[in-house]
């Protein structure tokens, strides 16, 4: 019998939301992050997964996911908006498979919130020759505690497949959206989570390192 693995990525986000002048509002977000490279094995399953930061935002606007499709393919300076402000904060995750082939799905899990709104989005990307495109729908981030938002796409799981010796890179990106109203019902609010993957099987890797 496999043992019950999970691979999790832990990423901490906080995150304040305060009127601007006039009918701005105006997202502040920060996090830390450390590089790692963690893996975990069970039976001939045997992944690895390394994150790093690719851009942290240090204030962030709401915005649309128009312009965060924008930002990340500007030719430099991505992950902000044309007057230079921060509108989203990227995150590099490989995930490799030295083991037999294997489906996962990705998912995100919050590990505590004070947030009421859904306001706080995220979505999945691959790059190729400096492009990124959108792999999953953008999805909303579960405000219970233990509560997960599996990576979607048309509302369906997101599943990869990774032959022997196969490597995929994932870039995910978080973001406020845009509501074309007032926000202030975030301020003053906190937000942690987990980004893993499990075993379309139901087998887990798990292996945790902050970012």
């Amino acid at each position: 019998m496999s043992k019950s693995m999970r691979v999790i990525i832990a990423i901490v986000v906080t995150l304040l939301i305060v009127s601007g002048v006039g009918y701005a509002t105006y997202a502040f977000f920060s996090a830390s992050a450390t590089d790692n490279s963690i893996g975990g094995t069970s039976h001939e399953v045997d992944f690895s997964v390394t994150s790093h930061e690719v851009y942290k935002a240090s204030s962030l606007i709401p915005v649309s996911e128009d312009t965060i499709d924008s930002a990340l393919n500007k030719a430099d300076n991505k992950c902000r908006d044309n007057s230079n402000r921060d509108v989203c904060s990227l995150y590099e995750v490989n995930v490799s498979n030295s083991g037999v082939t294997t489906s996962l799905n990705g998912f995100v899990m919050t590990t505590s919130s004070t947030y009421v709104t859904n306001n706080l989005k995220y979505r999945v990307y691959t790059m190729s020759n400096g492009i990124y495109t959108a792999v999953t729908d953008t999805l909303s981030l579960s405000n219970d505690s233990g509560g997960s938002s599996y990576f979607k796409s048309n509302n369906s799981n997101y599943s990869i497949t990774l032959p022997t010796g196969g490597n995929q890179d994932y870039y995910i990106v978080f973001w406020i959206q845009e509501i074309n109203g007032e926000q202030n019902m975030d301020q003053g609010k906190n937000y942690s989570c987990r980004i893993g993957f499990e075993g379309v099987n139901g087998s887990k890797l798990s292996a945790a390192f902050n970012i």
